[in-house]
């Protein structure tokens, strides 16, 4: 199996989990790397947010780096991991940066989300109208940090015609890897992903290049390979940490195992719920609360395409507390 470098950072191969909002959690992370992925990213966590937060745990003289960022809590087991940040100030993504280096392998910058709440504070894939602005902020990132750092781009945000010139500006930046979702901002997830300008980019840039978009198959995404220095999965990942061990066995075999049963995916579900090692009482607690819902979220994907579907979701969204979760899944 092939892997690539990010500066002086090796990945054991070239399979990449994309950062998902709500999906790439630390446990999430976690399950895929026993499935043999060889590169995680980070929910994307916004910059303001880090700065701010640790600034004020300082005032405090605590060097918890989280200061209650869940998406910045990382382990050992899964690097090398990549935090992903997103922003527009380039104040805050510099300091961002040299706060979350102390956690990260590797930082990318968001130049890809398509998500109104985002663009609507010219972050994300808005930054691609701004190439200067994004030359900017990856100039001075990349001079106040030790560890490399990337981008997660789209081809453009109305048009890919500038998607080349884009990289290359990141390239020339000092960016050691760049990342492309093969779609604009204004495609979302409509229509089909363009490879096509992928491997364009790839065949202009001197560091690699990670290819993104519509690989929902362990097939496909060892052709892709054959195209690109990395293959990223995103949606063909979520409740189906399957894709990546299933590649690694294509790569090294040539064999394609079968889909995974009803069964394995609700073990698979659990084995994520078991590495959380949370335990619940009431389940009414704020912080309670809110993982049961990463938990239900998460089960959503889990079960997806199971005959009763629908029903298990409905009870699902009811469930309190983890216990009562692990009970029902047992009786599916």
């Amino acid at each position: 199996m092939n892997g690539f470098k990010i500066g002086k950072l090796k990945v054991k191969n070239g399979l990449v989990l994309a950062p998902m909002a709500g999906v790439t959690d630390h446990y999430f992370r976690l399950l895929c790397k026993e499935h043999g992925v060889g590169l995680v990213f980070t929910e994307m966590v916004n910059s303001i947010q880090v700065v701010r937060l640790n600034e004020a745990f300082r005032l405090f003289n605590d060097d918890s780096l989280s200061g209650g960022i869940d998406k910045l809590i990382v382990s050992d087991e899964e690097r090398p991991v990549v935090v992903q940040l997103f922003g527009a100030d380039t104040g805050y993504m510099s300091k961002a940066a040299s706060v979350i280096e102390k956690v990260a392998d590797v930082i990318d910058v968001n130049l890809g989300c398509p998500s109104p709440k985002i663009t609507r504070g010219e972050m994300g894939s808005k930054l691609l109208l701004y190439p200067d602005k994004i030359k900017e902020i990856l100039e001075e990132m990349v001079s106040v940090v030790n560890k490399p750092v990337t981008v997660k781009m789209r081809l453009g945000y109305s048009s890919k015609k500038d998607a080349v010139k884009i990289a290359k500006i990141c390239e020339k930046a000092g960016v050691e890897a760049v990342s492309v979702h093969g779609r604009t901002t204004k495609q979302g997830y409509s229509g089909k992903a363009d490879w096509g300008t992928i491997v364009k980019i790839k065949k202009e840039l001197s560091v690699p290049v990670i290819g993104n978009g519509d690989v929902f198959s362990p097939e496909l995404a060892v052709k892709r390979l054959n195209e690109v220095d990395g293959v990223m999965i995103g949606r063909g990942a979520r409740g189906n940490p399957f894709i990546f061990s299933r590649a690694v066995h294509l790569m090294k075999t040539g064999e394609l195992l079968p889909e995974p049963s009803k069964e394995d995916r609700i073990n698979a579900f659990k084995r994520y719920v078991k590495l959380t090692n949370i335990g619940f009482k009431s389940g009414e607690t704020k912080y309670e609360k809110r993982v049961n819902k990463q938990f239900k979220m998460q089960a959503m994907f889990f079960i997806r395409g199971f005959d009763s579907a629908s029903e298990i979701r409905g009870k699902i969204s009811k469930i309190k507390t983890k216990e009562e979760l692990i009970n029902y899944l047992n009786s599916i």
